[in-house]
């Protein structure tokens, strides 16, 4: 990992001055000041994002928004100066797992949350990997100035996601799925094959998820092409890299979450753009309390409005299932609400709805597709009954809404 300028005579005006001047984008600050708020203890978990009190959800201007994370910022630093990273809290150390996440150089794993899992000796696995890297950007003085400097000044939206990483697997990606044999070129298959051709967006986005359904995780153990395709290498839970993946190839750049593949990310990205919903609707996002960590959360994907209400989720077992939402949900991300937030500036956007930008997403992320795609041979479709060239949509046989 690329260690962020130092700043050596641990000048905290200076560092923040330079990190300031880069962040201009009011949903990014927020997304940032949700990070700073967990390290503070200000939003200890999914209940204190987007509700009654959130000073960082109330936000409207960025002459705000930039005083409050100027704020936040001096007083993360201060609470983390000279603490040893295996003294901070579970929480702290979750939100700085986020911080590295985000900063890393482009192309290199994540350092994944460490208090997401049931599995112990993964944990503790992951702890380790965490507080080697804190200790070397850290230094003898354990000194974040410039840590924490780095994490505010960093870019997160314009088209990519963390790490520099597009939202859509190209050839290469899909190539190397495919070498896990047969389990794997049905799912490069799956993922390459022509888009429901609906006027719908929520249709074909859970269409493209149902695809999915009974894939299946290697050995119990968060291995196997599934887990590629959804995280870019094997080993962590995959609840959010598999809305990533899904999310991704039909929308785009619709999502810029800091960290996709942590699943508490998504509360906040829903927090930052004002897009939290009562009132889900088919391929909106859904949020759960973990069953099982301290401090994580997890992740799915609202398929029927019902009643009955369904939901379908990756990493939920050892499979990818769609079931009844018989337990109640820490909150929904309206995807609609998040397309008219996220693109409101955007020219080509102007005047539009948010269902209207959804459907254009889809053109313009089916035509990056189709660059990724460019050399490649046909493509089978999900069914085998027929070949077709990237880049074509399959008749309309729309999923139950």
């Amino acid at each position: 990992m690329a260690t962020p300028p130092r700043d050596d005579r641990g000048d905290i005006d200076a560092a923040r001055a330079r990190a300031l001047g880069v962040v201009t984008s009011l949903p990014e600050m927020k997304m940032k000041l949700y990070t700073l708020a967990e390290i503070l203890g200000k939003h200890p978990g999914i209940d204190g994002i987007g509700r009654a009190g959130d000073e960082v959800a109330q936000l409207t201007d960025l002459e705000s928004a930039r005083a409050l994370l100027h704020r936040y910022q001096t007083e993360t630093i201060e609470a983390l100066n000279g603490k040893r990273a295996t003294d901070l809290t579970i929480a702290q150390q979750n939100a700085l797992a986020d911080v590295l996440s985000t900063i890393r150089p482009a192309g290199t794993p994540p350092i994944m949350r460490p208090d997401g899992e049931a599995n112990e000796a993964r944990e503790e696995e992951k702890r380790r990997k965490l507080i080697e890297a804190l200790a070397e950007l850290t230094g003898e003085k354990h000194d974040y100035t410039s840590l924490i400097g780095g994490f505010v000044g960093v870019g997160i939206t314009g088209g990519a996601l963390v790490g520099g990483e597009k939202p859509i697997l190209g050839r290469a990606a899909l190539d190397n799925i495919r070498t896990y044999g047969d389990e794997g070129q049905r799912l490069a298959d799956k993922y390459s094959a022509p888009l429901l051709a609906s006027a719908d967006p929520r249709a074909v986005i859970v269409d493209f998820a149902r695809r999915f359904r009974g894939e299946s995780e290697r050995n119990s153990n968060n291995t196997g092409p599934l887990v590629k395709m959804c995280m870019g290498y094997e080993g962590d839970p995959y609840c959010g890299g598999g809305m990533k993946m899904v999310y991704g190839r039909v929308f785009g750049a619709l999502f810029d979450q800091k960290s996709f593949r942590s699943a508490g990310s998504w509360a906040q990205m829903g927090a930052a753009h004002n897009a939290m919903t009562n009132n889900p609707k088919p391929g909106d996002i859904v949020l759960f309390h973990s069953a099982y960590a301290r401090s994580g959360y997890h992740v799915g994907m609202i398929t029927d409005a019902g009643p009955p209400v369904k939901y379908l989720d990756f990493n939920g077992g050892d499979t990818v299932k769609e079931a009844t939402l018989n337990r109640a949900a820490a909150g929904f991300v309206s995807i609609e609400a998040l397309a008219a937030s996220k693109f409101k500036d955007d020219p080509e956007f102007q005047g539009k709805s948010g269902e209207e930008i959804l459907r254009a997403l889809i053109e313009r992320a089916q035509r990056e597709f189709e660059t990724l795609q460019r050399a490649e041979a046909p493509v089978q479709t999900v069914t085998g009954t027929r070949v077709a060239a990237v880049g074509d949509r399959r008749p309309e046989t729309a999923p139950a809404l």
